[in-house]
């Protein structure tokens, strides 16, 4: 019903549809799968409903909306029958083009704003994130419809890339797609042949920071180990819920706000998240306060932050940044930790001046 609806919507505002198969053929019968629940395969089982060749999917479409104009295309055809259907498609001679993944890129039909995806599972997310890009290229809403199997028979990695698929939406948003592809596959061996995996097993920042030490330690360049300090606040800085409503969106934020390094980096964040979701309430501008402040504490080496409207203290290490700090006034404290009464009225906007200055004054 939602196909048939959806495709008579689309012609009647004189669009087209894409319908994409995984295969030419029948999907191929699958070994056991460990990720799958209760699956004792491989045995013959009754043909699924959306296991149907390219064919069989023209067909079913030609006799749920008789009226549309159903044209196949796909890899096997020789060169003149693609490139007969493909023109046929782009001239509006063509309602609907069943096709294989071959038209995921260099296609530009502003017409075509509605999509199907046929067992969207088997697909991989730079596929779908490609196809996704073949509509919605003009002033008309798009609509990509994944069709998928029974939640039972879909696996975890096919879950987790449907719902990145779901979440990032926005313009622009490959790059996260990408890393979200990266962290699901693994980024594979450096120096060997396997494509995918070895990320899996600790986690894609943890690989990240592995193989950049291994480069520094192979190129004879120092290795150092920024220690992220504990942050003890009065008042917390975050982002609401009813600001950013999808939790996805919020972690990846709260990920790059933590990372920042440098001012121009903070700004740039705090930039984009103001330009996608509007002024910034209270909360996130002192959470991108604190941020501002966390990643100097963290250029000193300083493991420990608090930050009070009477007082900045940190715990940093014996040297240089230690010394520093003294020389520009701050006080040390009986447990170690270095310390300086903010200006008024305090929080986290002070105790980054305080240290700024403090840096400053001793260099």
């Amino acid at each position: 019903v939602i196909i048939r609806e959806s495709i008579e919507r689309e012609l009647a505002r004189g669009g087209q549809v894409f319908f994409i198969t995984p295969t030419i053929g029948h999907m191929p019968m699958a070994a056991v799968d460990p990720r799958l629940p209760n699956d004792s395969r491989p045995q013959r089982r009754k043909p699924r409903d959306d296991d149907r060749t390219i064919d069989e999917w023209a067909e079913y479409l030609r006799k749920l909306v008789p009226a549309a104009r159903v044209g196949v295309g796909h890899g096997s055809l020789t060169a003149t029958e693609l490139e007969t259907v493909m023109t046929r498609f782009v001239r509006g001679e063509l309602d609907i083009l069943v096709a294989t993944t071959i038209v995921e890129s260099g296609l530009d039909i502003p017409r075509a704003n509605t999509m199907f995806v046929a067992r969207a599972d088997a697909f991989g997310l730079a596929q779908l994130y490609q196809l996704r890009g073949r509509i919605g290229r003009s002033k008309d809403r798009a609509y990509c419809y994944l069709l998928v199997p029974e939640p039972e028979h879909i696996t975890e990695e096919a879950r987790r890339r449907l719902e990145t698929l779901q979440r990032f939406t926005e313009l622009g948003a490959g790059f996260q797609i990408a890393s979200q592809d990266l962290e699901i596959r693994g980024g594979g061996e450096l120096l060997g042949a396997k494509q995918s995996g070895a990320i899996s097993a600790v986690g894609f920042d943890q690989y990240v920071r592995m193989l950049e030490r291994a480069v520094a330690e192979l190129g004879g360049k120092p290795i150092h180990s920024l220690i992220d300090p504990e942050l003890t606040i009065e008042t917390p800085g975050f982002i609401p819920e009813e600001y950013v409503p999808d939790p996805g969106q919020r972690l990846d934020l709260y990920k790059r706000l933590s990372a920042v390094d440098t001012d121009d980096e903070l700004a740039a964040v705090m930039a984009e998240i103001s330009d996608r979701y509007g002024p910034w309430p209270g909360e996130v501008v002192l959470l991108g306060e604190l941020m501002g402040v966390k990643s100097i504490a963290r250029g000193i080496g300083a493991t420990t932050l608090e930050i009070s409207s009477v007082r900045v203290a940190l715990a940093v290490p014996d040297g240089g940044a230690a010394r520093r700090l003294l020389a520009a006034g701050f006080k040390k404290l009986p447990d170690g930790r270095l310390s300086i009464v903010p200006p008024s009225p305090g929080g986290a906007a002070a105790a980054r001046r305080c240290l700024l200055d403090a840096l400053d004054r001793a260099t």
